[in-house]
């Protein structure tokens, strides 16, 4: 799943707080073939910053990043 913010993550109020939320949000979504949120890996584009990450949610609710994330 791809997640693209509007503005950078240090600009938004909440800071990671609120990046988890969303994060955790896209990983709930309907996902084809059914994986379970925990297993979806969550693409983030942050507006004018160059790169892409890749992070999961896991069970607890929290943010983790992806190891070698194609």
């Amino acid at each position: 799943m791809d997640l693209y913010l509007p503005v950078p993550v240090a600009r938004m109020n909440g800071g990671g707080l609120g990046v988890t939320q969303l994060v955790c949000t896209v990983a709930n979504a309907v996902v084809p073939g059914g994986k379970q949120p925990s297993a979806v890996d969550v693409r983030v584009h942050e507006a004018a910053t160059p790169g892409i990450w890749t992070v999961r949610c896991n069970a607890s609710g929290n943010v983790q990043s992806v190891p070698d994330a194609s």
